[in-house]
């Protein structure tokens, strides 16, 4: 953005830096003979053409970077590494909250996928840098340049905000551990997901019943 070339009411050029928060008017940074409004200078049709095209670019090169892709694998991935790692520890009887943990995770993840399939599959997906530079090639009127331009901004915009949310939405979910002796506070929870409250009661009165056999045991065979 720094390195646009802005034309002065003195003909002349001088970069995007030298006038950008500099306030609202300057000493012209070129032939230092007139006041440059700053305003009313980005407000020129070919600099107001230049900014625009930069700004789109740019989110462009932001949407490139930001594979949301993997940024969503990458964290659920996270999640089942942490739970498999803490249940490694623990005796089989609790293998089954493991598993119903991760197929919650598996869920989740599906239903974040499905809103991003809902974006892929829309108007806005079908945006790409090189169409856009090719349709600014092959329009001559300036105007023209610059609905295009603002068209393809506002919608640019509105995905970035709908990827942020998905962005924002995933990492909402994460498993949080617990050093407790309670089966539930042992493993943890998956934090922003639903449990069955019946099935947690399952697992204690299991976990009690094998506690109680082991013990059992040991006083028979002792």
């Amino acid at each position: 953005m720094n390195e646009i070339d802005i034309r002065l009411d003195c003909d002349r050029y001088t970069k995007y830096s030298n006038l950008i928060n500099k306030g609202d008017e300057i000493i012209c940074p070129e032939c230092s003979k007139h006041k440059v409004n700053i305003s009313e200078t980005f407000r020129i049709s070919i600099n107001r053409e230049k900014i625009l095209r930069k700004e789109v670019e740019l989110f462009f090169e932001k949407l490139e970077l930001n594979n949301l892709n993997d940024c969503i694998e990458k964290h659920f991935d996270e999640i089942t590494f942490q739970i498999d790692i803490h249940c490694e520890s623990i005796i089989e009887k609790i293998n089954v909250y493991r598993i119903d943990l991760i197929e919650k995770v598996k869920k989740k993840r599906n239903e974040i996928f499905s809103q991003l399939d809902i974006i892929k599959k829309s108007e806005m997906n079908s945006l790409n840098k090189n169409t856009f530079i090719d349709e600014l090639n092959n329009t001559e009127n300036l105007f023209d340049k610059l609905e295009i331009e603002e068209n393809i901004k506002q919608k640019l915009t509105e995905k970035v905000r709908m990827e942020d949310e998905i962005i924002d939405q995933t990492k909402k979910y994460k498993f949080v551990q617990s050093e407790k002796n309670d089966i539930k506070d042992l493993i943890g929870i998956l934090d922003g997901l639903f449990f069955n409250d019946l099935f947690i009661n399952y697992l204690t009165m299991l976990t009690t019943i094998i506690i109680t056999t082991t013990v059992t045991l040991q006083i028979i065979f002792s």
